[in-house]
């Protein structure tokens, strides 16, 4: 089976990725805000979502009606459609204007939680990443770690404050969140090639500068390349 997704890709597509509670939200703004003071052009993305299609299906999959849930592969649809739609309509286009893409979780976390966590087949899995990606990958996986257990303590201090009620994936088990860091080493030790582990546990100031020094390491590498 052939894709029919080609282009020439000039921007780079850097996804952040990782457990609940291991920060990568924070720091993605702040990568973003270094990668401006280079003067890279630079857009922030998150899945699902990032589109008026995606968001829309973002709220039917943490809101599905009332006494029911979604089955794991239907849910995995659901994600697919949104990430399908943030390809064509900012990913794609704005990559090939030469802007750098930060997401905020890519196809790696539908492998952990819809298929190490939920039991989803990995290899259906990927059948529906090639039908609405191609061959397409990150050019680079920052992918931020910690123990299971200090995920679950940063949750339980988050959750007191949130404003917006308590979603599924914060109130898991300690062998939930064990399950989904134990799945996320598993893929940086397969995708080598392109992800970065961040070690997450420390202090935001010096996560910060582990980002930062591996977004310099990464922009060195294309301007010698290019």
């Amino acid at each position: 089976m052939k894709s029919d997704i080609f282009f020439p890709q000039r921007g780079q597509f850097i996804t952040f990725e990782g457990g609940e509670g291991t920060g990568k939200s924070t720091q993605i703004h702040r990568a973003a805000a270094y990668l401006q003071e280079q003067n890279v052009p630079v857009l922030v993305v998150r899945e699902p979502g990032g589109t008026p299609e995606g968001e829309a299906i973002r709220n039917l999959w943490k809101s599905p009606p009332s006494g029911s849930s979604w089955e794991v592969l239907s849910e995995a649809f659901l994600i697919f459609a949104a990430r399908r739609t943030l390809l064509f309509r900012e990913i794609w286009p704005n990559l090939k204007k030469g802007i750098w893409v930060l997401c905020d979780r890519f196809y790696d976390s539908t492998l952990i939680y819809q298929g190490i966590l939920g039991g989803a087949d990995i290899e259906k899995l990927m059948q529906l990443k090639y039908l609405t990606m191609g061959s397409f990958e990150p050019d680079l996986t920052l992918l931020f770690d910690m123990p299971a257990s200090a995920s679950l303590k940063r949750l339980k201090k988050r959750t007191d404050i949130r404003q917006d009620g308590v979603v599924y994936y914060d109130t898991m088990a300690l062998e939930q969140h064990e399950k989904i860091r134990a799945g996320y080493l598993k893929l940086a030790n397969i995708f080598s090639f392109r992800m970065r582990i961040i070690k997450a546990r420390r202090p935001e100031s010096v996560v910060e500068h582990a980002v930062c020094t591996l977004l310099k390491e990464h922009l060195q590498h294309i301007l010698e390349v290019s």
